[in-house]
Formats: C-alpha cells, sequence, structure tokens
C-alpha cells in the first residue's frame, strides 16, 4: 500500500511541476510584454490626453519665442499659368505673408 502512494504522490508532484513551469513562463511572457507594448501604450495614451489640455489654450502675448518657418507642400518653379496654389502649415495662430518678386 505504501508503494501507491508514493506513486500517487509522485504523479501529483508532477503535474504540479508541470503547472508551475506553464504558469512560471506565461508570467515571464506578460511581463516582457507589459515592458516592450504596455509602457509604450500607456505613454503615447498620456501623451494624447496631456495635449488635448493644451489645444484649446489660446496663444499669450508674453510668448517671446519665435515661431518655426512655415513648411511648404511640393510646387513647381517654373509655370506659365497666371495663378498657383501654395500650401502647407505652420503653428497655429500664426499670419504668413508671402511677398513674390518676379524675375525677368
Amino acid at each position: 500500500m505504501k508503494s501507491s502512494y508514493s506513486r500517487l504522490a509522485s504523479v501529483e508532484e508532477k503535474k504540479n511541476l508541470k503547472k508551475v513551469m506553464i504558469f512560471g513562463g506565461l508570467t515571464v511572457l506578460i511581463i516582457i510584454l507589459l515592458l516592450f507594448v504596455g509602457i509604450p501604450i500607456l505613454g503615447n495614451f498620456t501623451a494624447f490626453i496631456s495635449d488635448l489640455g493644451k489645444a484649446n489654450k489660446p496663444i499669450t502675448s508674453n510668448d517671446k519665442t519665435p515661431p518655426a518657418p512655415p513648411r511648404f507642400n511640393q510646387f513647381s518653379d517654373f509655370t506659365n499659368q497666371k495663378s498657383i496654389t501654395i500650401s502647407g502649415n505652420s503653428e497655429a495662430g500664426v499670419n504668413i505673408k508671402i511677398v513674390f518678386r518676379w524675375r525677368q
């Protein structure tokens, strides 16, 4: 009778060891996924929420930093048209003045 109890205990011990190995491996995998995927997603979400709060604030008059130069989309250097369309983007609240100098 003692040998069957030992055998049963040995089988149960092997099953428990297998479960521990599976759950341990899954735990390590989840920690790795959180480090490499979860934290960057959380950081991006936090930055997005932070930017939402700043989007509605008006530009103050004590802003002494000049805006970055405007960025124009690609347009042709030469044309035979009477008018052209120039498009691009710049910092919000900035007025852009375009001056053309014709060369002959």
